[in-house]
């Protein structure tokens, strides 16, 4: 990326359409190459749900069809550790057995990945939102000193949504 945070990487992306969609996968784009994902996922709080609003994927690496229809409860999201309400960040670094949906349908390994960082977006203390980064290799660490920038371009994906 450049100064002025534009992907350079002609590979990754090559021409971004100026509409909201394009502009919330743009973020989404960046925040995988930041982290070097080969995935990310925007979330939006729905009621008492999280909602799919959109999924970018690097080039080799998109999935079929994307294993959310329905809102998945908030009580469960994500991963089915809904138990746990990161103020930060929660990665998983063998992750590839986790569930994805609450019918357990289809596991993180369906999407071809095998690590997993989950990122909440908050407005004061509720939580608005979420980013899901995956790795296709299982990790042992993410580079957690970009939280702070993921979270504020996964803001902006929400703001764009």
């Amino acid at each position: 990326m450049d100064e002025r945070g534009n992907n350079t990487n002609d590979d990754v992306i090559i021409a971004v359409p100026d509409t909201g969609a394009a502009r919330t996968a743009e973020q989404l784009a960046r925040i995988g190459v930041l982290v070097g994902g080969q995935r990310t996922e925007l979330f939006v709080r729905r009621g008492d749900g999280m909602e799919l609003r959109l999924a970018w994927s690097a080039p080799g690496h998109e999935s079929a069809t994307d294993p959310w229809t329905d809102p998945i409860p908030f009580s469960w999201f994500p991963w089915s550790l809904g138990n746990i309400r990161p103020a930060n960040h929660v990665f998983v670094r063998n992750a590839a057995a986790l569930p994805l949906q609450p019918t357990g349908d289809s596991l993180v390994r369906d999407l071809g990945m095998g690590s997993c960082l989950h990122l909440p977006l908050h407005e004061g203390i509720e939580a608005i939102g979420a980013v899901c980064v995956y790795w296709v290799d299982e990790r042992d660490d993410w580079p957690d000193e970009q939280a702070g920038r993921l979270a504020e371009l996964g803001r902006t994906a929400l703001e764009l949504a």
